[in-house]
């Protein structure tokens, strides 16, 4: 059977994966940096008034990019 190279595809789509997993997450925090009203390196919604009245430009953005990308 096929077994082999459909497996050694499989992997290779999974590092591709995680390659790419990682440039959206420096995508986003690049966002957050541009976009944060407390100049924050990482969003931390939990701790954030901007969160908590609905008014986080990053979050807006991003809420619209993940939308999007359904």
């Amino acid at each position: 059977m096929n077994e082999v190279p459909l497996k050694e595809k499989i992997i290779a789509l999974f590092k591709k994966k995680k390659e790419i997993e990682k440039e959206i997450e420096k995508l986003r925090d690049d966002l957050v940096k541009q976009l944060c009203p407390k100049h924050k390196h990482e969003c931390e919604p939990a701790y954030c008034i901007f969160r908590i009245t609905n008014t986080c430009p990053f979050l807006k953005i991003w809420r619209e990019i993940l939308k999007e990308s359904e």
